[in-house]
């Protein structure tokens, strides 16, 4: 569950993600395509960095902005596979 903001024809999410270890790091990255409606993809990458690391999850916060209009559909992908993703309030406070 993330939060999603449009101000000023721009989005913006933003929420946490559980990560396997205090040892890996989140990326981000987002797609838009061309069609109508546009669409959206967040890539979310995960990489682990070192060898060893404390076997324990780690929540790692994410803010993601970009300009596109407001009916733009959102999906995501965690290293490079679909995951659900759900909003919880946006600034108006209307559930999406």
């Amino acid at each position: 569950t993330a939060n999603h903001y449009y101000q000023n024809g721009s989005h913006t999410i933003e929420g946490t993600l559980s990560l396997p270890t205090p040892c890996h790091d989140l990326a981000t990255s987002v797609v838009l395509s061309s069609s109508t409606p546009v669409k959206a993809v967040i890539d979310f990458e995960v990489k682990k960095r070192g060898d060893i690391c404390a076997q324990v999850l780690s929540e790692k916060f994410f803010s993601v902005s970009f300009s596109s209009p407001e009916d733009t559909q959102i999906s995501a992908t965690l290293n490079g596979k679909p995951v659900m993703f759900r909003f919880a309030e946006d600034f108006s406070g209307i559930v999406k």
